[in-house]
């Protein structure tokens, strides 16, 4: 540690064989009584602490501290080494009259901001989580508490505005509290991250893109864009839904005529029956001809309407 040493101002005599204690600081320091909130210490209650001002001239060596409050032992405590000017918070004993709920919340993504590019859809979210301080007072006495908060790095505060304190992992945020068993204090942190990302909009299915194009606070450009991309998409999937029914009708049509080919096998080909199912075939090679035609032209109309879509993204550009 940094050197500093004690210079004791009067000259000490001990007689040989005697031993003595040397007083090296015997002076008044300012501390202000507070109330330490931190539910990693005590879920329930804050601790009895001290916000010590070293305005000696001499640095205080780490160590143990003895806590008395009026004149009555109160706790133990352990500081650090305080230099002149320096402050410290010391907690030494569990506060009894005062009681601490927490509820913890987070609330539903918001999407602030899109963004397209070339079939990339850019997506800025906020994200937002809360969290609830109930504080009640059952002592005879206002109280100061200090609510200790966890902090990270990739969360930034929302609310309150500010905070008494900060450290590397902790927001400290102080709240008076009225003595009284039945008043409550609140204090509500709010914290946001935002979060980037990127999607493709080939992959996303249209009621994907009307999502995104519902969000408020978006561009009217992006959201024209949306809007036009999800309605060629509906156009190609009513195609698509066309084609698979096409295809269907024929697989039944070829089903039913090895149906009618199996049960001509053992008829008399001058039979009514047999000449039943004869025309019957004729009529579903009708059918099949017609439905061949139309599942070609749909083919050939979903591969525009997919090449249409690829163009249209590709020369997308709206923020």
């Amino acid at each position: 540690g940094e050197f500093f040493r004690y210079t004791i101002g009067e000259p000490v005599s001990l007689p040989r064989r005697r031993s003595g204690m040397i007083p090296i600081l015997n002076e008044t320091i300012p501390g202000e009584r507070v109330s330490i909130y931190n539910p990693e210490v005590h879920g329930r209650h804050p601790m009895n602490g001290l916000r010590l001002t070293n305005s000696s001239s001499l640095s205080l060596m780490a160590g143990p501290v003895t806590v008395f409050e009026e004149g009555i032992y109160a706790g133990d405590a352990r500081i650090d080494d305080l230099r002149p000017g320096a402050k410290r918070l010391v907690s030494f004993s569990l506060d009894l009259d005062t009681e601490v709920m927490r509820l913890d919340r987070s609330l539903p993504e918001l999407i602030t901001r899109l963004s397209l590019r070339k079939g990339v859809l850019q997506i800025t979210k906020t994200l937002r989580r809360e969290t609830a301080y109930t504080l009640i007072n059952r002592g005879d006495k206002s109280r100061a508490i200090l609510v200790e908060h966890p902090a990270s790095p990739d969360w930034k505060l929302a609310e309150p505005a500010s905070f008494q304190e900060r450290t590397e992992d902790l927001y400290r945020f102080a709240v008076a509290t009225p003595a009284g068993r039945d008043k409550t204090t609140e204090l509500r942190v709010a914290e946001e991250r935002v979060v980037e990302s990127a999607a493709a909009l080939s992959s996303m299915g249209a009621d994907t893109v009307l999502f995104y194009a519902s969000q408020k606070g978006i561009s009217g450009k992006v959201r024209e864009a949306l809007n036009g991309l999800a309605k060629k998409q509906a156009e190609l999937a009513e195609i698509v839904r066309q084609k698979k029914q096409a295809e269907t009708r024929i697989a039944a049509i070829h089903r039913e005529q090895e149906r009618i080919r199996g049960n001509m096998a053992g008829l008399d080909r001058a039979s009514a029956l047999y000449q039943r199912y004869v025309s019957t075939l004729g009529e579903q090679e009708t059918a099949l001809t017609a439905l061949t035609g139309e599942l070609d032209g749909l083919q050939v109309r979903e591969m525009e309407k997919k090449k249409e879509i690829d163009d249209f993204l590709g020369g997308l550009e709206a923020f």
